[in-house]
């Protein structure tokens, strides 16, 4: 793509961006908007954890081309080595979309550094949880001299990542709504279904690794389709739930619409 500047009739700065024959105006990005963006990534690409402001580029998630614009919903902050990956398609759609969800979540992919094993280490003994997550749950380990403790989910764990945990937990709100619909709410038994979670996942909902979180997805969405009021919707063309893509970026308009503190 070849790029360059100029101004368009209304006075304003502006881009003209040549891709395969196609001539796009647009606006540049205003400097008030990259310091918000650049403030949301920390300055550190999100794919990679480079840190060198110098190679830092604003890239469009929705094209300008197809009508994106400039709003802070639609740009994410990235070093020029993952933004080429990103416009090549090395980098999908849905993975930039899952990270800008973390961003305008407050979450940053490389703000901590996970470690990966075969078993969970909770250590509690200076009062905060130093632990790990495991590729594969198969034990876990706490050490505290507290006689109980409360373990938050450790880094590389579906609860450690807030679009992953709440989107699950969407699903699992969604299956009991269902649910209740068939059995009503007096004999409806909430705790069942996280034991079967863990029972076929072999840990807590929260705790399983984020590399199962596409098994755990599909398994909940199944056992909502197979609910009656599931069959139901389905018959009538009606959809059970948003897919994860779909509730990113419902989550991203909910939270650029907050009010923002002004930026000193």
């Amino acid at each position: 793509m070849a790029v360059s500047g100029g101004r368009a009739d209304h006075g304003l700065p502006c881009i003209f961006d040549h891709d395969d024959g196609k001539h796009v105006m647009r606006k540049s990005i205003p400097a008030v908007t990259k310091r918000k963006i650049a403030q949301e990534s920390r300055s550190i690409c999100p794919f990679c954890g480079e840190d060198d402001v110098s190679t830092g580029q604003f890239h469009h998630i929705k094209p300008v081309a197809e009508g994106g614009t400039n709003s802070l919903k639609n740009l994410i902050y990235l070093c020029a080595n993952c933004h080429s990956k990103v416009t090549q398609g090395q980098i999908s759609q849905s993975e930039v979309l899952r990270v800008k969800g973390m961003l305008a979540a407050g979450e940053h992919p490389h703000s901590h550094n996970s470690v990966a094993s075969n078993v969970i280490h909770a250590d509690f003994t200076g009062g905060t949880n130093k632990g790990v997550v495991a590729n594969k749950v198969e034990k876990v380990e706490i050490k505290t001299t507290r006689k109980s403790v409360s373990i938050n989910p450790p880094v590389g764990a579906i609860g450690s990542s807030l679009p992953h945990k709440n989107y699950v937990k969407h699903l699992i709100d969604r299956y009991h709504e269902f649910k209740k619909i068939e059995v009503r709410q007096e004999s409806m038994k909430y705790p069942i279904f996280y034991q079967q979670i863990k029972k076929r996942h072999g840990a807590k909902w929260d705790m399983i690794p984020l590399q199962l979180f596409d098994e755990l997805v599909m398994y909940i969405q199944s056992k909502i389709d197979k609910t009656k009021h599931g069959r139901v919707q389905k018959s009538r063309g009606k959809k059970n739930y948003s897919e994860f893509e779909e509730y990113l970026e419902k989550g991203i308009i909910r939270l650029t619409k907050r009010p923002r503190a002004p930026i000193l």
